[in-house]
């Protein structure tokens, strides 16, 4: 079973390299340090509040189960939740959950589990599936820290994103992250199907979720739970940012605004997706309830290229 953490274990493969290729030429201790500097400087870490990087929230759900099927209640005050609303989880399924205080709380109800597990609802990874995540975490933190440090070299010299230069120098990174990551930027599906990895499994996906989240704030449903002025904080700003993608990239279509935010590489669909993250960020450290729905459901829309930390 590839139950594993996909994304501690390329952090974890790749500071083992770096510790080796240092040790070398500086002695175990020095390797660990510069080891440690590197990886450091590769997360741009320097910036970033440790305690908010790496978080209880932000790991707990990596790696382990896929659902298929929404959020699962796997708890008993889970389950009496979903009973005392049935109505609502009919209309709008287990994401009725992300509105219960008692979340994660309670005894896991291990046979119920066992159930939905048997049913097909709830599958582990496999490994084709771990080896497509890892590929594209590894290349997300890589070409943000290549492109990063370019931006900055460029901002330097008095480059702006518009000058030919800049477009040249992100080209040539892009270039080099498709010889570095096939699996996560190759076109050739001649050459793709040949790599571990290639064929993944689709599971339920993130905008479903998403569409839920709307529904629910539009009618008000669960308006009294403690995270609802949150959601609301959220879905506000995402709303204004899509609407004003629609105008500065006269695009008609709200759902083709929201594909230009979630799946195009431009560095202008970039830096929507950095807004929201850190727009994201910040509703996510007023209220825990949040923080778990940001990161189990509005993350997803925009990590597809690698944002923030996780």
């Amino acid at each position: 079973m590839w139950n594993s953490f996909v994304e501690l274990s390329v952090i974890h493969t790749y500071y083992r390299d770096l510790r080796d290729y240092y040790s070398h030429y500086m002695g175990t201790r020095a390797a660990d340090f510069e080891a440690t500097k590197q990886m450091v400087l590769l997360f741009d870490l320097g910036k970033y509040d440790l305690e908010d990087s790496y978080t209880s929230v932000a790991l707990v759900k990596q790696g382990k189960k896929i659902t298929e099927s929404g959020k699962l209640p796997m708890t008993k005050p889970e389950y009496d939740f979903v009973n005392d609303n049935k109505e609502e989880y009919k209309k709008y399924g287990g994401s009725i959950l992300y509105f219960f205080e008692g979340l994660g709380t309670g005894d896991v109800d291990y046979s119920a589990y066992q159930s939905l597990d048997n049913l097909g609802k709830v599958t582990p990874l496999t490994s084709d599936e771990f080896f497509y995540s890892a590929a594209m975490y590894g290349s997300s933190i890589v070409e943000r820290a290549l492109k990063n440090a370019e931006r900055k070299r460029l901002q330097q010299q008095g480059y702006k994103k518009t000058d030919d230069l800049w477009k040249i120098s992100m080209a040539k990174i892009d270039l080099q992250l498709r010889e570095m990551f096939p699996l996560a930027y190759g076109r050739d599906l001649g050459e793709l199907s040949k790599l571990d990895g290639y064929n993944t499994v689709s599971n339920q996906e993130f905008d479903i979720e998403i569409r839920m989240m709307e529904e629910m704030y539009k009618d008000k449903a669960f308006n009294d739970s403690p995270v609802f002025p949150f959601l609301e904080e959220y879905l506000i700003a995402r709303e204004t940012t899509i609407a004003s993608v629609m105008t500065s990239k006269k695009i008609p279509l709200r759902q083709d605004a929201i594909d230009f935010i979630t799946r195009n590489d431009s560095e202008d669909a970039q830096e929507m997706r950095d807004l929201l993250y850190y727009k994201g960020i910040e509703i996510a450290k007023k209220n825990y309830m949040f923080a778990i729905m940001w990161d189990e459901v509005f993350y997803e829309e925009i990590s597809y290229y690698g944002i923030g930390t996780s």
